[in-house]
């Protein structure tokens, strides 16, 4: 890898392990819908494209006014339940402070109001310049847009820019702004569907993002 000016994380799967309270608020939503409740590992398959397609997952055959209940019953109980089991993932903040001399920032699709918080709960906010979510620009991973506005608004040029995420969005995202690409495979995303996408790296633990992201 080369060095970089600019490290972006996605948020969940990445950065923090979120399953178990989306799970939650998942199956609170279900509950009211009497519905089975979802297993973490039924969930994992759902996370990463934003929470309106999560959940289309999560109430499947219901119709638009149900589920636009359903999203609503879901944001209220999750903004309450943001941090009862969500931690970064073991090497992370080491991670963090090895890279605090330089610029890091974080783009998810997760809310941007979800994300301040969680970050701010987990004592990590100050560390990123930016912090924006799929409703700051009202654009999602895998579409560039973003990634590309990021990097014009901090100065940085895509060369010197590296975007690390467990998805198949993070990676298309990347490879669509001419940026350099991570994949993790720590978090939610399958490693057949990301080897597939040829990331620039691949790795397997949190810890060997030290030796990848250096900053120039």
């Amino acid at each position: 890898m080369t060095r970089f000016d600019l490290i972006v994380f996605d948020l969940d799967g990445t950065l923090i392990d979120s399953l178990q309270d989306l799970t939650t608020a998942a199956n609170h939503v279900r509950t009211i819908y009497t519905l089975p409740l979802l297993s973490l590992k039924e969930m994992r398959s759902f996370i990463g494209n934003g929470v309106k397609a999560l959940m289309a997952l999560v109430l499947p055959n219901v119709s638009v006014t149900q589920r636009q209940h359903g999203l609503q019953l879901f944001l209220e109980y999750y903004s309450t339940h943001l941090l009862d089991a969500t931690v970064l993932y073991p090497g992370i903040s080491t991670v963090i402070s090895g890279c605090r001399h330089g610029t890091m920032a974080v783009l998810t699709n997760k809310q941007e109001v979800h994300s301040r918080v969680i970050l701010k709960g987990l004592g990590i906010f100050d560390d990123f310049a930016l912090v924006w979510g799929s409703d700051t620009m009202n654009i999602r991973k895998p579409a560039p847009d973003a990634l590309i506005a990021m990097m014009s608004k901090l100065g940085v040029a895509p060369n010197k820019t590296v975007l690390i995420g467990d998805g198949v969005n993070d990676v298309l995202c990347a490879q669509s702004a001419g940026v350099h690409s991570i994949a993790v495979g720590y978090g939610y995303g399958e490693y057949d569907s990301l080897i597939q996408l040829h990331p620039d790296l691949f790795v397997e633990h949190p810890q060997e993002l030290m030796e990848a992201v250096c900053f120039g």
